[in-house]
């Protein structure tokens, strides 16, 4: 059957606007996989549906969206390829129009109605990702091969949606990776150096400052050199956890590298950033890891803190250059405090 049948055919038996399916799919309106249930069980009337999506190594199945109210399996419920109607679906890749859903062997939740029902794969570019099947047509009476061949055409278009949102997850996870520092769990400077960049970018259309806080542990090479390599790599651990645990939520905590880190406070003012700094040292000089005991005699841990704060014109490289150069004065002027950079 030819593409412009089966939009056809999903009209005549659902109403459904085939090209409003896709704009909805790409516009992601709402969650994508109910969408995809909602519109092909739609399509055919059916009143009960179950999407699973299979994981990357093909070895089981998820149901991620259903239809049905009770009687529809239950969201996160696992399916083993192979097993019952839609695990069969997805495991030959093959759509199917069963006459008595109640005659096939293992399935868990379509025998108990009995009846007709269509399962059909969801495959995008030689890649089986799941499979959706429906049942329980209004009126009572069977799927017909019509009904089969509309839920094809729907399928396909849902299958790419799939694909990209399977990309679009591991994108999103290895930009992560990339952008988290591995000892500390914060971003590194240049997961913090795009935050930056688009905190400053919203502060100029709603008009509103950003500060950024420049951090240095004082005299960490002594200490490192004094408690070793693990004990210093736990300071930074441990102050990491301080400065997270001691923000809003919205502010953003960034290891610049070694003992240097960031604190990114949008809608903050030069006041409020500079008495959020210093509860943070305040917090600091009161730290000390619980796996260095007993504390060596003289040794603490303190740090020194540079703010600046956003003009209409300030670029992420200007802000990070006043932030730093505050961060100077403040050591050169006895460490452990906090200084306003000039301009705020």
């Amino acid at each position: 059957m030819s593409g412009s049948a089966v939009d056809r055919g999903a009209r005549e038996r659902g109403g459904v606007d085939v090209d409003g399916f896709v704009h909805a799919l790409a516009s992601r309106r709402q969650d994508l996989h109910q969408l995809i249930v909602d519109t092909i069980a739609g399509a055919v009337t059916a009143r009960r549906a179950v999407l699973a999506v299979g994981d990357h190594a093909g070895e089981r199945l998820t149901v991620t969206a259903t239809r049905g109210g009770p009687a529809a399996p239950a969201t996160g419920s696992v399916i083993a390829p192979g097993a019952g109607i839609t695990g069969r679906t997805f495991a030959t890749r093959r759509p199917r129009l069963v006459s008595d859903a109640a005659a096939e062997p293992g399935e868990p939740w379509f025998p108990s109605r009995g009846g007709s029902c269509i399962s059909v794969p969801l495959v995008a570019r030689g890649s089986a990702l799941g499979a959706i099947t429906l049942a329980d047509r209004a009126g009572g009476q069977p799927f017909d091969g019509a009904d089969l061949a509309a839920v094809q055409g729907l399928a396909a278009t849902a299958a790419l949606a799939l694909a990209y949102e399977r990309v679009e997850k591991v994108k999103n996870r290895l930009e992560q990776v990339v952008a988290v520092d591995p000892l500390t769990g914060l971003l590194n400077r240049g997961g913090l150096d795009a935050r930056l960049r688009e905190e400053l970018d919203r502060a100029r259309r709603h008009r509103e400052p950003v500060a950024l806080v420049a951090i240095d542990v004082d005299r960490f090479k002594s200490l490192n050199d004094a408690l070793g390599h693990p004990a210093g790599d736990a300071v930074l651990k441990g102050l990491a956890a301080i400065f997270d645990g001691s923000v809003r939520a919205g502010d953003l905590c960034a290891r610049f590298g070694g003992d240097e880190f960031a604190i990114v406070m949008p809608r903050t003012a030069a006041a409020g950033a500079c008495q959020s700094a210093d509860r943070i040292r305040r917090r600091v000089q009161d730290y000390w890891p619980d796996s260095v005991s007993p504390r060596p005699p003289g040794l603490r841990v303190t740090a020194s803190f540079g703010v600046a704060v956003s003009a209409a014109d300030t670029t992420p490289a200007s802000l990070v250059e006043r932030a730093d150069r505050a961060l100077y004065a403040a050591k050169a002027n006895g460490r452990n405090r906090v200084h306003l950079g000039a301009g705020g």
